[in-house]
């Protein structure tokens, strides 16, 4: 790939039989005098099955790309900055209630444009809501056990990022006569028959 202007790009190649891609970029013109400049390898647990690369890229340079990831992949180059996505609640580690509502939020912004989507998703591949405008958030409600939870965002040019996973538990709430603060103590006699 040569870059007809000065500036900031996104690569990405995205596997389209669902093996886990990797890419390479390089400068160099020869095989054996390549030199590396960034690389990126598939995350399991994002279910688009690409990855990216940013590359600040001058004008007329050449760069070498390599990809793999099965049969089918397919590779863009956009004059763009991905998304960066986060999950701000609840909280990596956290413990909610079983049975009640909590707060799904994430924060996502687009340095050169604007995020057009955020997607919620549930232990790695349960969509849980598509939102599109901000603030993007949302209540869920989680049966017992352990969970993922994992944002994509999309911005204004189609590049997705996907965020760190977070991982939370549910857990029983404590009876509502659990107040040991408030106890009282009884006293009285011992009856035994």
């Amino acid at each position: 790939w040569t870059a007809s202007e000065s500036g900031d790009y996104t690569i990405t190649a995205a596997s389209l039989d669902g093996y886990g891609p990797s890419l390479a970029v390089y400068t160099g013109s020869a095989l054996t005098g390549l030199n590396l400049v960034t690389n990126s390898t598939f995350r399991w647990e994002d279910v688009t099955y690409a990855v990216h690369v940013l590359l600040h890229a001058e004008a007329g340079m050449s760069y070498p790309v390599a990809v793999s990831g099965g049969d089918a992949v397919s590779l863009s180059v956009v004059r763009s900055v991905p998304p960066a996505v986060s999950v701000t609640s609840p909280a990596d580690g956290a413990q909610v209630p079983f049975g009640h509502a909590v707060d799904l939020a994430a924060e996502a912004t687009d340095p050169d444009g604007t995020v057009s989507r955020v997607e919620f998703y549930l232990d790695g591949s349960q969509l849980l809501a598509v939102l599109t405008n901000p603030p993007f958030s949302m209540k869920i409600t989680l049966r017992q056990g352990g969970h993922s939870l994992q944002a994509y965002a999309t911005d204004n040019q189609g590049l997705v990022t996907v965020s760190p996973q977070i991982r939370v538990n549910t857990v029983f709430a404590p009876p509502a006569n659990d107040n040991f603060a408030d106890r009282i103590l009884l006293t009285g006699t011992s009856i035994f028959t």
